[in-house]
């Protein structure tokens, strides 16, 4: 909680920022920004690597993270990528062609590979990145924007389903449509600065789609925005 990882390295491996691999237990980050951290080789999770039956991410940021290959930001995946909750965070991610978040849905048979993203905004060279999802992983009232590829993919199994969101990408075959989207369509929004509270955000510009673009009925939604 309401920690900053900034300019680390992970020069053969996984988890620039924190790398996380254990059977048992849970992992939360709150508050908390990861920030130009990198990871080298043939690697994953620029910001986090997680490995672990079940990760919640809330009102974090990660920005300006390096890597190779997949997941910028947070690469949660292996033999057991449990259920994982990302709400109220940004990902402003910038490195080479990769995907800002990436999840492994591969059902290990330990815990059902499951994956929410609300509340969130994700900007990268890709957007989220799923591999063989035999889980199920939706996005709602959630941006995002494929500055040089796609907002969402999978290689194969089910579907993601997206619901009140934005993406930069139009309606293909990886995307369940939940109604209520915003496809091949630019969320308008300003660039990575401290709009107030703890962590940097992307405040959408007066023009943007995204206001007042949300369920006017939505039930449970967080009480703050990421700002606090």
């Amino acid at each position: 909680e309401d920690s900053t990882f900034q300019g680390n390295e992970a020069t053969d491996g996984p988890g620039g920022g924190i790398r996380i691999e254990n059977l048992t237990g849970e992992a939360s980050v709150v508050r908390s920004s990861f920030l130009d951290n990198s990871a080298g080789g043939f690697s994953f999770g620029a910001g986090m690597f997680v490995q672990i039956p079940a990760l919640t991410v809330q009102s974090s940021t990660f920005a300006g993270n390096t890597l190779p290959d997949g997941g910028i930001g947070i690469s949660i995946g292996g033999a057991v990528p449990g259920p994982a909750l990302i709400q109220n965070s940004t990902f402003d991610e910038a490195s080479d062609d990769q995907y800002a978040l990436y999840f492994s849905g591969l059902d290990s048979g330990q815990v059902s590979p499951t994956l929410d993203v609300l509340n969130s905004t994700i900007v990268g060279p890709g957007g989220l990145y799923v591999e063989t999802n035999q889980g199920v992983v939706t996005v709602e009232n959630t941006i995002i924007q494929a500055t040089n590829g796609r907002a969402i993919a999978t290689d194969a199994g089910a579907p993601i389903t997206v619901s009140w969101s934005i993406l930069s990408s139009p309606l293909d075959a990886d995307i369940a449509d939940g109604g209520n989207n915003r496809f091949s369509t630019d969320a308008l929004l300003g660039a990575l600065a401290d709009n107030g509270g703890p962590t940097l955000t992307r405040l959408p510009n007066a023009a943007s789609p995204a206001i007042n673009g949300g369920d006017p009925a939505v039930v449970g939604a967080p009480e703050f925005d990421q700002r606090g």
